[in-house]
């Protein structure tokens, strides 16, 4: 038996113990629940119908705070209701490409309430655009022979929480050179 176990029998022999001395102890007693949810910063940690998640969560996850029939939906058991549960990008970018040839990264993201996503980007090079979830942009030849590298921030929004990919992308500086011949 671990620890857990042992203390939650401690407990319960003691509230029943509790109630054999005073029989009316039970109606007197209240109870706080710990909210399930960390997304939301709720001042309030009251559980009304006593069903683990508290009242604002409730409000924020769609259900009925009173009501313990009607409980958030939690599909990967990590205390956050699905709704409120962050977009995850599941693509990585190309992190090398050249100049003055056409880069295109598709991102692409689930979320576990099939929420409608929305992509931007933070940062981005000049002439960049992304349309959808599909980035394009075609580097510029650079003055230097040298690598540039190239910062910028692909957002995905699921309408409650933001999740950024930054990207790092390095170009070589890809020329041609015209040889002209004299007769």
């Amino acid at each position: 038996m671990n620890i857990i176990n042992g203390l939650c029998i401690l407990a319960l022999a003691a509230l029943i113990s509790l109630l054999f001395i005073e029989p009316n102890a039970f109606s007197k007693l209240s109870f706080v629940t710990p909210s399930k949810s960390t997304s939301i910063q709720s001042k309030s940690i009251i559980d009304s119908d006593l069903d683990g998640w508290n009242d604002e969560d409730e409000k924020h996850c769609l259900t009925i705070a009173t009501d313990n029939t009607s409980t958030p939906i939690d599909s990967d058991s990590d205390g956050i209701c699905d709704n409120l549960d962050k977009p995850i990008i599941i693509t990585r970018p190309k992190l090398l490409t050249n100049s003055h040839e056409p880069y295109h990264y598709e991102v692409k993201a689930i979320d576990l309430d099939n929420a409608k996503l929305f992509y931007s980007l933070k940062n981005a090079p000049e002439g960049m655009t992304i349309e959808g979830n599909m980035i394009s942009w075609v580097p510029p030849i650079a003055e230097s022979n040298d690598e540039e590298k190239y910062n910028f921030s692909v957002v995905v929004s699921d309408g409650y929480i933001d999740v950024i990919q930054e990207v790092n992308l390095l170009v070589n500086q890809h020329y041609t050179h015209q040889i002209s011949e004299s007769f």
